[in-house]
């Protein structure tokens, strides 16, 4: 079951509520939610308490700079302050992971404080990004306030020496996939029908081995594979030749797509955005429009 709660409109008074404790919930307003249970509360302003068995949301924001962030555990407990209707807090645990745009992060147990603006990992937390890979230690905290990172008995299996600025900003991160099983299951679908698709040009467009193991992979390994699977993506939509006609028949191009396509001889940053924009065009459902 899906829901979307409106933190608007949860009960009377929450604006007023949500400027004493953390101004705007962190910059969103909304959530969609998919758990196995959830628990609630009339005592007063009805209010999320906890929610367990399995739980994914994705915090949705007015402001369209604010990208989705798909967030998912076992378990998230809700705190409130001095009775107010807005979180202050949320607690996660087991099998945790957030999709941060800056980068992907699982661990065990996560402690977002929305008075502090700190989100805090811990029970072998891992970040990955576009270009940082296999980063972990005792803890992982993120400060929003201050935009910095810090990690407690760090490791890491590569950091850039570079600033990770001069990345394309047209590469697709994990953060761009708000419903990454969906978008699996549909790429997987569309490459095993006879119909011309756009899944079915991206893999004729990754080449027969990387075709073949993603046509052969059982669907919940692919799931698990998001990191690779998204590095095989960006090395797609850095190479000319993606769009085939017939595969994107039925998909609604855009003026700056068309323009785009018009260039004989696009750079390499209008290649990867051309794309990237055929992506999001054929799947809007699973990908994050830039």
């Amino acid at each position: 079951m899906k829901w979307m709660l409106l933190i608007a409109a949860l009960a009377a008074g929450v604006c007023a509520s949500a400027q004493e404790l953390s101004g705007d919930f962190g910059g969103y307003s909304a959530m969609q939610i998919d758990a196995g249970r959830f628990l609630g509360s009339f005592d007063g302003p009805m209010v999320i308490k906890e929610m367990t068995d399995g739980v994914r949301i994705i915090l949705l924001s007015d402001d369209p700079d604010v990208k989705p962030l798909p967030i998912r555990a076992y378990t998230m407990q809700f705190d409130y302050k001095d009775q107010g209707a807005t979180p202050s807090r949320i607690i996660m645990e087991g099998n945790v992971e957030v999709q941060h745009p800056q980068g992907t992060v699982t661990a065990e147990r996560a402690d977002w404080d929305f008075e502090k603006e700190l989100l805090t990992f811990s029970g072998n937390p891992v970040m990955n990004s576009e270009s940082i890979r296999g980063l972990r230690g005792s803890r992982i905290l993120i400060n929003f306030k201050s935009n910095t990172l810090e990690v407690v008995d760090m490791q890491a299996q590569q950091v850039p020496l570079r600033g990770v600025g001069d990345a394309d900003p047209s590469l697709l991160t994990e953060a761009d996939f708000p419903d990454w099983p969906g978008f699996v299951q549909t790429l997987k679908a569309q490459a095993a029908s006879d119909e011309s698709s756009p899944g079915k040009q991206i893999l004729a467009h990754l080449g027969a081995d990387v075709s073949g193991q993603l046509t052969s992979t059982p669907l919940e390994v692919l799931i698990e594979r998001k990191s690779s699977l998204i590095n095989q993506l960006n090395k797609a939509i850095r190479k000319p030749g993606l769009y085939n006609e017939t595969a994107w028949k039925n998909v609604t191009l855009s003026d700056e797509v068309k323009a785009l396509m018009a260039k004989t001889a696009p750079e390499a940053a209008e290649q990867t955005r051309l794309n990237r924009l055929l992506l999001e065009a054929a799947y809007p459902e699973h990908i994050v429009k830039r």
